[in-house]
């Protein structure tokens, strides 16, 4: 009898997995059609969204079944005043990170956040086309004016101490200067 009881308490409290929407259900919540994506009902995961009143983002995995992501990360923009699409894959190799975080656009700079670790992210600096430009070792804090980017640097993951600093980076020159310390 306590076997029977101690496999049911390792089967009941063994690791929950929230559902994966698809596709599809991601686009409806943001009043999108599907229609164009044959692969629309597949489920994803890891993804971030941004839903702008002329642009709209998703960046995310597809999702494989297991707790490990696939190798590529797809990206799919859409200009919702023009209706035109764009796509981009990026492959772990060049994106060294890993969940889709958050997303933000400035004219023609697309920022992405990708997870690290809980002291660190890898934001990627991508043109409209969704081509990697730059990677920024950090997360964003602000986009200004002509795409610049206030973020925050990463941090040594269990150091003794964590002293934060913070960066400004101007795609416009490609430049990242230290604002703060």
């Amino acid at each position: 009898m306590r076997a029977l009881i101690l496999v049911l308490l390792i089967v009941g409290l063994g690791p929950r997995h929230a559902h994966s929407p698809t596709l599809r259900e991601v686009l409806a919540k943001h009043q999108i059609k599907a229609d164009d994506f044959p692969d629309a009902d597949r489920q994803i995961t890891s993804f971030a969204v941004r839903a702008d009143p002329d642009w709209f983002a998703i960046a995310f995995y597809w999702h494989t079944g297991t707790d490990l992501l696939p190798d590529e990360l797809r990206l799919r923009t859409r200009d919702r005043l023009t209706g035109r699409w764009r796509y981009g894959e990026i492959h772990s190799e060049a994106r060294r990170g890993g969940s889709a975080l958050e997303l933000h656009r400035r004219g023609q700079v697309v920022y992405l956040r990708l997870h690290v670790n809980p002291s660190a992210a890898r934001t990627l600096v991508l043109n409209e086309d969704l081509a990697i430009r730059r990677f920024i070792d950090g997360w964003p804090s602000l986009v200004l004016a002509h795409g610049r980017l206030v973020y925050q640097n990463n941090m040594t993951h269990l150091a003794p101490y964590h002293p934060g600093s913070v960066s400004l980076y101007d795609p416009r020159t490609d430049r990242v200067n230290r604002l703060f310390p």
